[in-house]
This record gives structure tokens, sequence and C-alpha cells, in this order.
């Protein structure tokens, strides 16, 4: 009897025991509760612009051809050269950019220059032939990259870009005494459409060279390049355009062919709201209505606009 009962004890200590173990394994550890990342930051990304060093500077010489060889098919080469034009060589980054400097350059109180980014298939030597008025008419310095490589869709990529800009006015301001920190960035259709990622490096790397950006016929796509993604999803932060200033410009009868007849005008003012949101400023916005694709080169009211605002911002 005595063996019965420590049994049945037993038992009655054993059996809650073994309950609760087994409730605790059924259940295991809570389950973690996935996060919500709707725009991880490794999704945006950007390649770092090629360092620009007073040595490479400091090795670049001028040449009357270019690597490229874009000065034995350009019918505006000879033309372009006999203006002044000096081309110089950058082979660490592939391509080259070309310099006009006024006379009597060195003896200005502010020796401006214009850094222009030319459109698809933009060569250096026609883009001087649209621009070389303006710049004797001024006295300002033009430097013009050539980022297209000469073959269809090969560009450099728009950090390379940069760097090829800063190599560029470094250059100026090493052989000419350039005041490239107010410096004007020009771009056109598709260098007007890059601009956007130029000006964010401009800023973030702090090297503020340009007092205003005169983009015209090339804004911001949905989606676009990874840039502007990024900039939509708020990767790149709240400030990317902080003390920026722009100057804009579209044709109401510019349109995309490729694209269905798009109007350009929309991607300019999506450019602008973004331009906007993220704190720079808009010094003028032209929206011309019987304007086309390059009307602001072949208008000439409207070019000595942007650069009279461009003298205002950098007296």
């Amino acid at each position: 009897m005595p063996n019965r009962t420590l049994y049945i004890k037993t038992m009655l200590l054993l059996v809650p025991l073994a309950l609760i173990l087994l409730a605790c394994h059924a259940s295991g550890p809570p389950a973690s509760k996935p996060t919500s990342t709707p725009y991880p930051t490794s999704t945006f990304s950007l390649p770092t612009p090629p360092p620009v060093s007073p040595d490479l500077v400091a090795s670049l010489e001028e040449s009357t051809t270019d690597i490229l060889g874009l000065h034995e098919t350009s019918e505006e080469y000879q033309e372009a050269m006999d203006a002044g034009l000096r081309v110089v060589n950058v082979p660490e980054l592939g391509t080259f950019f070309g310099i006009w400097i006024p006379d009597g350059y060195d003896q200005q109180e502010v020796p401006r220059v214009m850094a222009v980014v030319p459109g698809t298939n933009g060569v250096v030597y026609k883009s001087m032939e649209l621009r070389i008025g303006h710049a004797q008419a001024h006295g300002y310095a033009l430097v013009i990259v050539q980022w297209w490589k000469g073959e269809g869709e090969d560009y450099l990529a728009p950090s390379v870009v940069y760097s090829l800009l800063e190599t560029g006015l470094e250059y100026v301001r090493a052989e000419y005494g350039a005041d490239v920190d107010k410096a004007a960035y020009e771009g056109f259709s598709r260098g007007s459409a890059v601009a956007w990622e130029i000006a964010y490096w401009d800023r973030v790397l702090g090297s503020d060279y340009f007092d205003l950006f005169i983009c015209h016929s090339g804004g911001m796509r949905d989606p676009g390049p990874p840039f502007n993604q990024g900039l939509r999803a708020g990767a790149w932060g709240d400030d990317v355009y902080e003390r920026q200033r722009f100057y804009m410009y579209c044709g109401m009868k510019d349109r995309e062919p490729k694209m269905v007849g798009t109007p350009r005008c929309e991607w300019m003012h999506d450019a602008e709201q973004s331009v906007i949101e993220y704190g720079g400023t808009i010094e003028r916005f032209i929206e011309d209505p019987d304007g086309g694709h390059a009307d602001f080169l072949l208008t000439e009211g409207y070019y000595e606009d942007a650069l009279e605002v461009w003298f205002e911002l950098t007296e």
C-alpha cells in the first residue's frame, strides 16, 4: 500500500511537469516579424567619381587632335580650331575635352568659365560652333567635355563625366587662372538630363564649382537612371540640391519620338519639382509654347538671359 501511495504521488508531480515541457517544445521561440524596407540603401548605390589629382592635371597637354579620332570625321573641326579651340586628351578617362580662352583673360576681374555637356551624339567641335559667339561677346572661357565615345550608346557614366568636368576646370584654373568656383554648367538634352547627378556630386564632394546649372530640353524621366530613382526614394537625403541654383528651359513642341511623342516639358517640370523638393532654387523656368528641341541654343534671347543670371550670381 505505501508503494502504491508513493507511485500515485510521483505521477501527480511528473504528469504536470511533462505537460509543461511538451507545451514549451511545441511552441518554441516566438517567430521574428519580417521587417519592411521599401527603399533599402543597397538598392541605390552610385559609383564614386574617379579622383582627379594635381599630378594628373599637371601632366595634361594641349593638342590639335583627339584620342577618339573625332577630329577626322567632324565637319566643324577645322572651323573650331581656327576659332581658337584647344584639345586636351585625358587618357586616364579614355576621352578628351576642348577649351577656348578669350584674349586678355588673365586681366579680367572675374575670369569666368562655362562647362558644357553636349546632348546625344554631341561632339566638342559642333558644340563649340553653337556657343562660341556668346563666349566671344562676353569674354568667358569654355570647357566642353566629350562624354560620347563616338559610337552608338557608348557614353561615360555620370560619375566619370563629373571627373572629366573637374579635370577640365582644374586645368584652366592652373594654366589660365580661371575662377572655377564661379563656373556655370550648361547641358543640352542628354547633357541636361545628366545634370541632376552632376549637381549632386558637386555638392556632396564639396567642390562647389557651379554657381548656376543651365539645363535645357532634358528633364527627369520616370523611372529614369539609378540616380533619379534613388532621388525619388529619398536615398540621397533631403538636401541634395541645397544652395544650388538652376535655370531651366523646355519647348512645348519638343517631343520624344521614341516614346510616342511624349512632351519633354513634362520631364522638365518633374525635374523642377525634384530640385525644389530637395533644397534647390529655380532662378528661371522658361516654357516656350512654340519651342522645339534646340531652340534654347538657337534663340539668342534665351541664352543671353541665362548668361545674365549667371553674371549676377557671380559678381
